[in-house]
C-alpha cells in the first residue's frame, strides 16, 4: 500500500457525509465497532487488492479505492475479480494521475482483456459517462450519490443481481443438482455430494489439503474424476482420497454415508460432478466465463443459504408451508445481528449464543465470525496452535443450533467449518496437530438422537417439543423461527415465547419475526409477555416486505432482555420506510420521524383493554397528531356497536394458489 494516500483519494475522505466513514488506512478498521462483522474481510482486501481507503456508508463498506501511477488491464481485473468473488461492497475504483474509473462489482468478471485496455475497451464492469470526476466538486457529488443511493438507481443496468457471486454458482450448483435427481438420486445424497465437492476445493485453494493427500497420480479432485474407467474413480474416490480427508479432518463432510453414496454412484453422477468442477455451465452444458472467475477461498455465507433455499422448492410443498421454513438473506441476518448487539458488542466476548432455528446456519457463523474477530483483537499476538485451540473452543463450547430439518443441520455444520477455517491458515492446524492434539483436526458437530455426540453443537430435534441436549443459561438467542400464519397456531409466536426459557437472567433474545404476530387480533405477543420480559426495541420492517424475501412477508426484529420490566420503562418503535430512489441490498435506513417510544404503562394499558394491536399500527405511519386524533375517536361509540353482529361478513381477503398446496382449484378473479 502507498505510504500515504494520495490527494485524490483523500478528496473522497473529506466529502463524505458524518454517518459515513473512510478508512484511509487498514489500522483503522478496529476503530469503528460497527465494522467488526466486516474486519476479517476488510484486512483481506486490504492486503490482496493493496487499497488506499474504503469509504463506508450506514455501517457497512460500500467503495474500495486502489491508487497508483499506472493500472495494467491484468491488475484491474485481477482486483475486480477479487472483489466480485468477495461480494462486500458493490464498487471498486481505480484512481491514477488521469483518470477515476468506477467498477461495479457485481458485474462478473471477464476472463480475457476486452480491447487495447480496460479503460479504453469499455469493458462490462467500468461504469461510463460520469464526466470527469477526477475534480473535486464531481467527487463530491459522486460521494452524496452513493450514500443517498441515487447512483445504483441512476446505473441500474450495472448492478444486474444475476450477476452476483452468488447467483453464478448458485445456478450451476442448482442445475447439477437437478440433474442428479434425474438419475434417480433423492437432493438429500445429490447436496451432500456437491456440498463435499465444494468444501474440498475450498481446502484445495487454501492450500489445507496437501499434495500427497490426493492420490498417486493426480493433483485435484477433477484429476480424479476425470479417469477413464468408473471403478478406477469409484476406489481412487470412496477408498483413498475422501477417507484420507475424513483422518485428516474428520468432520460431518466426511461422514459414514459415503458408503452408502458409493454404492449408488455411476458413471452418470461422476460424470455431472466433473462437467460442474471443469468449469461448465450445468444448464447449457457449454463452457462459461463465469464460473472459471469463482474462487473457492471466498465461498460466502450466503451461498449456502441459498443452496438451503434451493433444496426447499423442491421438497414438498404442503410441508414447506406447514413449516414456514424461508431462508435469511445475509444483509438481514447482519442487521438483525446489529440490533441484537447494539450497545454490547465490547462484553460479547464470553458470550453463549442459540439459534432456536438455524436453517442454513447463517445467525451461528456471523455470531462466530463476531467472536472470533473479538478474540482476535484482544489477543493480537497468539500465533498458529493458540489460535486454533482458541476458534475451536468459541465454535464448539459457545455456539449452538437447532433445526428440525437434518439437512439443514448438515448445511450450518458446512457452514461453521467454512467460517472456521477461514480464519486459520495450514500452519495453524499443523502446528495444533502437533502441540495440542494428533488425529482429525474439524470435530464432529451435528448431535442426532440416533447419534448423540459428546460436544453438540447443531442438534437435529424440534426445539418446541423435543428434550434436547440445551443449557439455559445462553446470553443471546437470535434467529429467524418458521412462520405459519394461522392464528393462535402461528408457529414464530411458539418460538419467541420458548426462547427466554433458555436465557440466563439479564440474557438478551433478538428474533426475526412476522409481523402478524404483533398487530393481528388474535395469536400475537400479548399483555402477559411484556409482563415477563422487558422489551427494548422492535423494528417494524413491514414496508420492506416486497424486498427483503422472495416471497411478500411482513416482518419485524424483536429485542428483549430476560428482566421483569420497570412501569417507567419505555420501549423504542422504529419503523423505517422503503425509498424508492436506495436500491442498494440490504440497506435500511431509520429516519428521526421513525424512531419512537412507547411506554410501558401504555403498552399494559392497551393490553387490559384489548386494543395492544392498535399501538403498533397507529405508530407505524400516523404522526403525533393522527394519534391525538384517534384517540379522541376512541371517546366514541364504535361502528360494531351500533349494528347487529349478523350483518357482519367475516373474512381474510384474496389468498394466493399454491400449486401443490393449496385446497381446491384457482379460481379467476371476476370484473
Amino acid at each position: 500500500m502507498p505510504e500515504a494516500i494520495g490527494s485524490k483519494v483523500a478528496e473522497f475522505g473529506r466529502h463524505a457525509s458524518p454517518g459515513s466513514w473512510f478508512l484511509a488506512k487498514d489500522s483503522e478498521i478496529e476503530e469503528q465497532r460497527e465494522l467488526i462483522p466486516y474486519s476479517h474481510y476488510l484486512r483481506q482486501a486490504w492486503t490482496e487488492l493493496d487499497l488506499s481507503g474504503v469509504l463506508c456508508v450506514d455501517g457497512r463498506p460500500a467503495v474500495y479505492l486502489c491508487e497508483a501511477t499506472h493500472f495494467t488491464p491484468d491488475q484491474k481485473r485481477d482486483r475486480h475479480r477479487f472483489a466480485w468473488n468477495q461480494g462486500l461492497v458493490p464498487l471498486l475504483i481505480f484512481v491514477t494521475p488521469n483518470h477515476v474509473e468506477v467498477h461495479s462489482t457485481v458485474k462478473m468478471p471477464a476472463k480475457e482483456p476486452e480491447g487495447g485496455g480496460l479503460f479504453e475497451s469499455g469493458l462490462s464492469s467500468l461504469i461510463p459517462n460520469l464526466g470527469n470526476i477526477a475534480e473535486a466538486i464531481e467527487i463530491a457529488r459522486f460521494v452524496r450519490s452513493v450514500e443517498t443511493g441515487q447512483f445504483f438507481q441512476d446505473n441500474a443496468e450495472f448492478f444486474p443481481p444475476d450477476e452476483t457471486v452468488d447467483r453464478c454458482l448458485l445456478k450451476n450448483l442448482v442445475h447439477t443438482a437437478r440433474n442428479l435427481k434425474a438419475t434417480g438420486w433423492d437432493l438429500p445424497r445429490a447436496h451432500a455430494l456437491l456440498g463435499r465437492a465444494l468444501f474440498v476445493s475450498f481446502l484445495d485453494e487454501r492450500k489445507f489439503i496437501k499434495p500427497d493427500y490426493y492420490p498417486d497420480g493426480t493433483t485435484s479432485l477433477l484429476d480424479i474424476l476425470n479417469r477413464p474407467r468408473v471403478d478406477e474413480i469409484k476406489r481412487l474416490l470412496y477408498r483413498e482420497f475422501f477417507p484420507r480427508l475424513k483422518r485428516e479432518f474428520n468432520g460431518t463432510m466426511f461422514d459414514t454415508a459415503l458408503a452408502d453414496e458409493e454404492r449408488h454412484t455411476n458413471k452418470v453422477h461422476l460424470d455431472a460432478l466433473a462437467h460442474f468442477l471443469g468449469r461448465h455451465d450445468a444448464e447449457s452444458g457449454q463452457m462459461t466465463l463465469g464460473f472459471w472467475a469463482y474462487d473457492f477461498r471466498f465461498i460466502p455465507v450466503e451461498i449456502i443459504s441459498a443452496i438451503y433455499e434451493e433444496f426447499m422448492k423442491d421438497a414438498d410443498l404442503i410441508k414447506k408451508r406447514n413449516e414456514g421454513a424461508y431462508y435469511t438473506p445475509r444483509h438481514l441476518a447482519e442487521t438483525t445481528l446489529h440490533v441484537a448487539l447494539e450497545g454490547r458488542y465490547t462484553g460479547v466476548l464470553s458470550w453463549r449464543v442459540l439459534d432456536p432455528a438455524c436453517g442454513s446456519g447463517i445467525f451461528l457463523v456471523a455470531m462466530f465470525n463476531l467472536l472470533a474477530e473479538q478474540w482476535r483483537r484482544e489477543n493480537p499476538t497468539r500465533r498458529e496452535h493458540t489460535r486454533a485451540k482458541a476458534l475451536l473452543d468459541i465454535l464448539q463450547k459457545q455456539i449452538r443450533g437447532v433445526d428440525v430439518n437434518p439437512d439443514a443441520c448438515r448445511i450450518t455444520a458446512f457452514s461453521l467449518y467454512l467460517a472456521l477455517l477461514e480464519k486459520l491458515q495450514p500452519i495453524d492446524v499443523e502446528d495444533f496437530k502437533k502441540k495440542v492434539r494428533q488425529g482429525p483436526f474439524l470435530p464432529a458437530l451435528v448431535w442426532t438422537k440416533t447419534d448423540p455426540i459428546d460436544t453438540p453443537v447443531v442438534l437435529d430435534g424440534d426445539f418446541l417439543s423435543d428434550e434436547l441436549p440445551l443449557e439455559n443459561d445462553f446470553n443471546l438467542v437470535i434467529g429467524n423461527p418458521p412462520w405459519e400464519s394461522r392464528g393462535n397456531e402461528q408457529i414464530a409466536l411458539r418460538f419467541a415465547l420458548r426462547s427466554a426459557d433458555f436465557l440466563r437472567s439479564g440474557g438478551v433474545g433478538c428474533l426475526l419475526l412476522p409481523s402478524a404476530i404483533l398487530v393481528n387480533r388474535h395469536g400475537t405477543l400479548d399483555g402477559d409477555w411484556f409482563r415477563k420480559v422487558t422489551v427494548e426495541k422492535i423494528v417494524q420492517l413491514a414496508d420492506f416486505r416486497r424486498v427483503l424475501f422472495e416471497a411478500t412477508h411482513a416482518c419485524f426484529i424483536l429485542r428483549y432482555k430476560k428482566s421483569a420490566p420497570i412501569l417507567e420503562h419505555r420501549v423504542a418503535y422504529e419503523t423505517p420506510k422503503l425509498s424508492r430512489f436506495d436500491r442498494r441490498q440490504g440497506v435500511i435506513v431509520v429516519e428521526p420521524d421513525d424512531q419512537k417510544f412507547v411506554a410501558q404503562r401504555d403498552i399494559l394499558e392497551a393490553a387490559l383493554k384489548d386494543t395492544l394491536q392498535t399501538i403498533w399500527s397507529r405508530k407505524f405511519w400516523g404522526t403525533p397528531r393522527d394519534e391525538a386524533f384517534l384517540r379522541r375517536l376512541d371517546f366514541l361509540p364504535r361502528l360494531s356497536e351500533a349494528l347487529e353482529e349478523k350483518r357482519w361478513k367475516v373474512g381474510v381477503g384474496f389468498q394466493p394458489f399454491y400449486p401443490g398446496a393449496s385446497p381446491g382449484e384457482p379460481k379467476p378473479l371476476r370484473p
